[in-house]
């Protein structure tokens, strides 16, 4: 399936509107999440982005330490990574081969993003709001689960 038949179907089963802004965009909110997606013609992928939120403001450095790892586990699961932009917010990126790419596989990949966004949330939540230490150790070990801490994040 083509990028703009995939998108197009996606947006007339949901009811949702996706068109691409200047930069080529597509958004939608998908459970309290923003996620956008654009086709990487190159690749022949289309490059799914999902906002999970501000970095911990008093220990950048250390969650990104434990986003390090778990970036590690996600590319090697499912072609994805974590980023932060200048204003240190956090999102997760993921890859979808074009040529796999079907209405199911989609949203399966949609549906996983966010629930991945959701659980980072949780732990940036947790990172900031108890004892640095004992939240590190928590999250490492969730980041070092090959389904990053939750048992259904693969489903495509």
């Amino acid at each position: 399936m083509e990028y703009k038949e995939l998108i197009d179907a996606f947006a007339a089963k949901y009811g949702v509107t996706t068109a691409a802004g200047e930069d080529g965009l597509s958004a939608v909110e998908i459970d309290g999440t923003n996620v956008s997606f654009c086709e990487d013609a190159d690749a022949r992928a289309i490059i799914l982005t999902a906002q999970v939120g501000e970095l911990p403001p008093d220990e950048k450095g250390r969650f990104a330490s434990i986003l390090l790892k778990a970036s590690g586990m996600l590319s090697a699961n499912v072609e994805g990574a974590f980023c932060v932009d200048d204003d240190d917010m956090l999102y997760v990126v993921r890859q979808v081969p074009l040529a796999f790419a079907d209405m199911d596989v989609f949203t399966s990949a949609l549906e996983s993003l966010v629930d991945l966004a959701e659980l980072w949330r949780e732990h940036a939540a947790a990172f900031a709001s108890v004892d640095g230490e004992m939240a590190q150790r928590d999250i490492e070990e969730a980041a070092l689960n090959p389904f990053l801490g939750n048992a259904d994040f693969i489903r495509v």
